[in-house]
């Protein structure tokens, strides 16, 4: 069974999502859906950060690999390792928040 957003081959997350990176396909046609965190993110299952709507990372990993996309937001953005969050640090101190920063501190590359 795969994600009940894949319907007729369309990915109808999109509409709320905005954008999907290209190799989504694998994660929207089996069970690894319940993994995706754009899934995760509009069922609001399990812990998740209260910022992830409006937060960049999403939008720099349009070119990037999926199955790290995950990872990524399986360590921070839904989790409740969410406080450990450079970019959630950052934002609580009333700081900016360099667009091309990770989670994890590093910054983002192509």
């Amino acid at each position: 069974m795969g994600c009940p957003f894949f319907v007729d081959s369309t990915r109808e997350c999109l509409t709320r999502v905005k954008f999907l990176p290209a190799d989504t396909f694998g994660f929207c046609t089996t069970e690894k859906y319940k993994e995706c965190p754009f899934y995760r993110t509009i069922k609001k299952e399990g812990p998740f950060c209260d910022r992830i709507a409006g937060c960049s990372v999403f939008v720099f990993f349009q070119s990037q690999d999926f199955e790290k996309f995950v990872t990524m937001t399986q360590q921070y953005c839904i989790s409740t390792n969410n406080v450990n969050c450079q970019r959630y640090k950052l934002n609580k101190e009333g700081k900016p928040v360099p667009k091309e920063l990770l989670p994890d501190g590093s910054g983002y590359r192509e």
